[in-house]
């Protein structure tokens, strides 16, 4: 490779790299998922080798990532998936404090709840503590007895992965399910000045806005 080459061959390595730990995907999970050997995966990662495209291609498939990334020079950012065992393990204390928090909240005592859900009051005081995690089936009996939606009890923080991840897949489902022409117009850049002026019309109130399209067609006639 010329001097060029691998500057370039560096910095794909950089971005490939970020966006795999982003994933939170090993070399190895990579390697056998694409049909490279750990040594041909790790090469690309250090920049001493160029990938073609149609691997680059797939990589950004698994990995849940634009195509685009790898042609730029801007890593990802924002949160990583992180360890998935740290991530369970901290999972299971919040929603152990969210039952507590609703329980409290409604009123009732560990032993109320745990005699509407018909299971030991021990039980339950390890579910709030985290010591013990929450099945589906438990989770709607909490739910139950508590008279909420089981989505309540897996609220999060505004900052955790899982409030983030679950932001970004409700905005990929409402933008695949947008009307095609809808969905060009809103992710071109050129575009934003119209979406920000319709951001400010859904905020008007009903007069006001009555005025503003009058005299747009004051202008335009």
């Amino acid at each position: 490779m010329d001097n060029a080459d691998q500057i370039r061959a560096s910095i794909l390595g950089v971005l490939i790299k970020d966006a795999r730990i982003h994933a939170g995907r090993s070399i190895d999970e990579i390697a056998q998922a694409l049909g490279l050997s750990v040594d041909e995966f790790e090469q690309i990662e250090k920049g001493e080798a160029f990938p073609d495209m149609p691997f680059l291609e797939a990589l950004s498939m698994y990995l849940h990532v634009p195509f685009e990334q790898f042609w730029g020079e801007q890593t990802l950012g924002g949160y990583p998936v992180g360890d998935f065992e740290e991530l369970i393990a901290n999972r299971r204390g919040s929603i152990g404090n969210q039952i507590k928090t609703l329980r409290e909240n409604g009123g009732k005592s560990v032993e109320d709840l745990a005699k509407a859900m018909k299971i030991d009051t021990e039980e339950l005081v390890q579910i709030e503590s985290g010591e013990t995690s929450v099945s589906i089936s438990m989770a709607e009996k909490i739910a139950r007895a508590l008279s909420i939606s089981v989505k309540e009890l897996q609220e999060s923080a505004s900052d955790s992965p899982l409030f983030l991840h679950e932001q970004e897949q409700k905005l990929l489902k409402q933008i695949r399910e947008m009307p095609e022409e809808m969905r060009a117009f809103v992710v071109m850049p050129i575009n934003q000045p119209y979406l920000q002026m319709a951001m400010k019309l859904s905020k008007m109130e009903v007069n006001r806005m009555r005025d503003f399209a009058e005299d747009i067609l004051e202008i335009t006639l």
